[in-house]
């Protein structure tokens, strides 16, 4: 398979997101609904993921 010709991304660090300038509603939201009182810890775990 031939190789492009764009170059290669670039990896997603602290320093590289640092530079963007967006403001709060920029970056979007997430609503994770599931799980119950007894065990919450999958939806828990995606809300602590997500931020």
């Amino acid at each position: 398979m031939p190789r492009s010709s764009s170059p290669e991304p670039a990896p997603v660090s602290p320093a590289l997101l640092r530079d963007w300038r967006i403001g709060a509603e920029d970056r979007g939201t997430v609503l994770v609904v599931g799980g119950a009182r007894s065990v919450p810890g999958a939806p828990a775990l995606s809300g602590t993921a997500a931020l």
